[in-house]
């Protein structure tokens, strides 16, 4: 009954902190990472991470730079924690979860790595990840990408053009947490929105519109000229701090 409780009111906490409140902000991936230090098995672990934590997962260890990050939260007192790598299905096909493959980044502590028919999770250590059974054990938690990086759309304008538009998007799985966005390109800054206003050092409309699951920044261009082409850098500006920036040429022929 305790145990409920608190889990209940874990859920209200999440709901109303602001995003990645209580977790650590991983840059690389565009998630929220923490290190839950209650024990429990993969199975659980897993469900706990998608109910509590925005639809999340036990974390998803795709590359050197998020294996050096997560390796960060373990020290002498929680020296092992699960992760999402598991080969229930067939000893020695590893996939994150249930689904995706793990094809293009292993971290195991001891190379080369001989798979253990007797063990069918993994656990990150400080020295590499180890293959895990089904005991109970601290767990890593991640969720899922608050925000993909920007996509400039067609990228390509044609010069002398009139109401050209611009447009910058991405994905977004929490609307609440988009305060503004900005574009830059060759000869300035374009665009600076808020979701009530848009600025430009060059008199250029633009509009900043956020709906469930994707997030568009858009700027007309009056008057399209050659000096027009260059780089162009969008950035979504999340809360706490968080940004979402890409940078792409825009050609003028």
């Amino acid at each position: 009954m305790n145990l409920i409780i608190i889990c209940l009111l874990y859920v209200f906490v999440i709901s109303e902190c602001q995003i990645c409140e209580h977790m650590t902000y991983h840059e690389h991936s565009q998630t929220c990472i923490v290190l839950v230090q209650h024990l429990a098995k993969h199975a659980e672990a897993e469900s706990y991470c998608r109910d509590l934590f925005y639809g999340g997962h036990l974390v998803h260890i795709l590359d050197e730079n998020t294996d050096t990050f997560i390796r960060g939260f373990l020290n002498s007192t929680t020296d092992k924690a699960l992760i999402g790598l598991q080969d229930s299905k067939k000893n020695g096909h590893y996939t994150w979860g249930d689904t995706i493959k793990a094809t293009s980044y292993f971290g195991w502590a001891f190379r080369p790595h001989i798979p253990s028919p007797s063990y069918s999770t993994a656990v990150a250590t400080k020295h590499g990840w180890m293959e895990f059974g089904n005991s109970p054990a601290n767990f890593l938690c991640q969720t899922q990408p608050l925000i993909s990086k920007p996509v400039l759309k067609c990228p390509l304008l044609k010069e002398g053009e009139s109401n050209a538009s611009l447009v910058c998007e991405a994905w977004s799985n929490a609307k609440s947490t988009i305060l503004s966005a900005k574009m830059y390109g060759a000869t300035g800054q374009w665009a600076n929105c808020t979701q009530d206003n848009c600025e430009s050092e060059l008199g250029l409309q633009s509009s900043l519109v956020v709906t469930p699951g994707k997030v568009s920044l858009t700027t007309k261009m009056n008057d399209v000229r050659r000096s027009d082409a260059g780089r162009v850098t969008c950035t979504f500006y999340l809360r706490n701090d968080l940004t979402s920036s890409a940078s792409y040429d825009l050609k003028v022929y």
